[in-house]
């Protein structure tokens, strides 16, 4: 290339510098742009020159400038993983939050006229009928006010608790409408960026909309992203978005919810689980495809090309024949999952203890399985460390075997927080640089070497305590899915760490409530109409039952528990003696009423499918009340805590993110001056080669 070419050389680089300034400007005017990628110029050098067989040895090329291939977005797809898997968890902690604390708001008894107060109330008045007025009217009065204002309070929680129930299934019949809503949109704008695709546009504004949109859907559910390509033929190929919905129990993904530009839709059952439909097309057609028969295999018939089905709702496993319901739940479901968990209250007594023991042997399975998984992946990193140890000797790349390292090293740290070390050895490349090996140890017991260059430890469980030894060292509190499962094997009798739900909804508080009303109406009749031996008293005066039903129908319940006509209308009073020759002083009968409020119960109820007279609670009344409401404080009190530990994560990753993808003044300042000064720096050298063109053209032989 001659003179001239330089002019070509100079003229790329003021261009780059003139667009690579541009790219700085759009970047500092975004900074406060909700959803912007920070850009960047992707430049590589131009070459025009060949080689040739004959060329000759003495030729130097020294280029022909610089090429713009594009404007990328700076994003880490790692970190965009972890955050939006994060925030599945954040939403799902804060859906559980917002739920119990409504269901607070109904039960929580601190103010003077509360259930407990009330039931203190009615103790009272017994106590002055005892010691003051045996058999008067007047007292029997204010016990039958007293009484009937404890029904009205229990009336009024189980409304209370009714109309929360209503608002959160408004709520979450929104919200998965939104989640719909959400998934069209991407879809939508997936085929905005097909489009721009083919037509070579990078389509940056439309990818940051779609970002901003996969964050969202992230705190619904936990999703699984992926980007592939579309082969459109003849060589070309676009990018193609896929979104699964993922199970965190198996960490598969079973449901497509997006898959280019087809997507599915989602809606609600009766039972407030999930359907998601199989994939549709733009116009909302299923998209079929052909089989053939299995019935007749000489045919061929059209069946869903991708079938989705329900979630957290019955399974293909169900039999038709029995009443056998087989559920599918899946953990740790974005706030979707949170929602559905508080509508059905599926949580401490959600199994029983028979199954209980069936999912301990299958963790149990399951740890070993994880443990020779691990001990395989440190195998697989030892062996590669050989590899990449020997090709670095000889000075051969070995570029793809350490990312395939790489990723084994990301699936190990799945199982166990590990610490990722390079340590330098006696050999050395041909070019002369130290050969390093690579060394893992576990974070939480540095002492334990998991790979150390070309060899692996071995990892195996204790029987004692199902902790794990490495090597010849004993282990505790590996952070990652082995420390869970050894968690859920030590605590097997944990029903909040063995089950899939976490947290109970508002049926269990509708329940206890119902079993709370259901005891105590029960026990008050039985006492005005028998004696201690079980012995009615039909001859005594005033005898029969103080609570009905307000609704006719046989179950009393903290919705329908009322005092009886035959009370309110003075037909049936409180017996105060249950011996028909007794003074009008005696009162036997008043102090088996008084003592029925210090007497323990066992309270039953029918909890979350189990059979009715499943034992919730043993006391007396106002203790199963208060248990009620410790129980909700400590359940509050651990989803508080992991939301604020996924909240923290959740920011910590956001923040990271935005150190690789937002706008940072100071770098934009730096890049400014740079391409500025390169700027400069091309045009100089158009003047320098333009003088020098003056002198060989007009001064040459003067």
């Amino acid at each position: 290339m001659g003179s001239f070419g330089d002019f070509v050389i100079a003229r790329t680089g003021m261009m780059s510098s003139q667009m690579a300034l541009n790219i700085t400007g759009q970047n500092i005017s975004n900074i406060n742009t909700t959803g912007y990628t920070r850009r960047s110029l992707d430049q590589s050098t131009f070459v025009v020159n060949g080689s040739g067989l004959y060329r000759s040895v003495s030729t130097v090329y020294a280029g022909a400038g610089v090429m713009m291939n594009g404007i990328s977005q700076l994003r880490d797809p790692y970190l965009d993983i972890r955050f939006r898997n994060e925030m599945s968890n954040v939403g799902s902690a804060d859906a559980l939050l917002a739920g119990m604390e409504q269901i607070q708001q109904v039960i929580n008894d601190v103010n003077k006229n509360g259930i407990t107060t009330q039931f203190q109330d009615l103790l009272d008045k017994f106590g002055k009928l005892n010691a003051n007025n045996i058999g008067t009217a007047e007292f029997d009065n204010l016990i039958k006010n007293s009484a009937e204002s404890l029904c009205q309070l229990l009336n009024q929680a189980a409304s209370k608790l009714e109309d929360v129930k209503k608002d959160y299934q408004m709520k979450y019949e929104e919200e998965v409408k939104n989640v719909d809503t959400l998934v069209q949109n991407i879809r939508k704008i997936n085929e905005q960026i097909r489009k721009a695709d083919i037509n070579g546009d990078a389509a940056l504004e439309l990818r940051d909309q779609r970002n901003l949109l996969l964050d969202e859907l992230s705190q619904y559910m936990k999703v699984d992203i992926t980007y592939g390509k579309e082969d459109l033929g003849a060589g070309v190929e676009i990018e193609k978005l896929t979104i699964k919905i993922v199970d965190e129990s198996t960490g598969k993904s079973d449901y497509t919810l997006v898959d280019g530009i087809n997507s599915a839709t989602i809606s609600m059952n009766e039972d407030f689980s999930l359907n998601v439909s199989s994939l549709k097309d733009r116009n909302g057609n299923v998209i079929k495809k052909e089989i053939k028969d299995p019935d007749n295999p000489g045919n061929t018939i059209m069946v869903d090309a991708v079938p989705n089905g329900n979630i957290a709702g019955h399974t293909a496993d169900d039999d038709p024949d029995t009443d056998t319901v087989n559920e599918k739940y899946i953990i740790g479901y974005g706030s979707l999952e949170s929602m559905r968990q508080i509508l059905t209250g599926k949580g401490e007594f959600a199994i029983t203890e028979e199954q209980l023991q069936e999912i301990q042997k299958t963790y149990e399975t399951k740890y070993q399985g994880e443990v020779d998984a691990v001990n395989a992946l440190m195998k697989d990193i030892a062996d590669l460390n050989k590899q990449i140890y020997d090709a670095d000797k000889a000075g051969t790349s070995a570029d793809d075997l350490r990312e395939q390292r790489d990723d084994m090293i990301y699936k190990l740290s799945k199982y166990m927080d590990v610490n990722v070390s390079y340590q330098d050895t006696t050999d050395k490349t041909p070019t002369g640089e130290v050969i390093q090996k690579l060394v893992i140890k576990s974070n939480s017991n540095p002492q334990c070497v998991l790979v150390n260059g070309d060899k692996s430890s071995k990892v195996s469980i204790d029987a004692n305590d199902n902790s794990l030894i490495i090597g010849n060292n004993k282990v505790d509190g590996v952070t990652g899915s082995l420390e869970e499962i050894r968690e859920i094997l030590v605590d097997g009798n944990s029903f909040v760490n063995a089950v899939d739900e976490e947290a109970r909804g508002i049926p269990y508080y509708e329940k206890s409530l119902d079993a709370l009303a259901k005891a105590f109406a029960e026990a008050m009749n039985k006492i005005n109409t028998e004696d201690a031996q079980g012995n009615p008293l039909d001859d005594i005066t005033g005898s029969g039952n103080l609570f009905e039903t307000s609704d006719g129908t046989d179950e009393i319940t903290a919705d329908n528990i009322s005092i009886s006509d035959e009370w309110r209308n003075g037909t049936v009073e409180i017996v105060t003696s249950t011996d028909p020759k007794s003074g009008t002083t005696a009162n036997d009968n008043i102090s088996r009423f008084q003592d029925l409020f210090n007497k323990n119960f066992t309270f039953e109820a029918e909890i979350n499918g189990l059979p009715n007279g499943t034992v919730i609670y043993k006391g007396n009344f106002e203790g199963f009340y208060a248990n009620m409401q410790g129980v909700l404080g400590m359940d509050m009190q651990s989803v508080s805590a992991r939301y604020d530990t996924y909240a923290t994560s959740a920011d910590e990753l956001n923040n990271s993110r935005d150190a690789v993808s937002g706008v940072d003044l100071n770098e934009e300042g730096v890049n400014m001056i740079q391409y500025q000064k390169a700027f400069a720096a091309s045009c100089r050298m158009i003047t320098a080669l333009d003088e020098l063109m003056e002198q060989v053209i007009n001064r040459m032989g003067v």
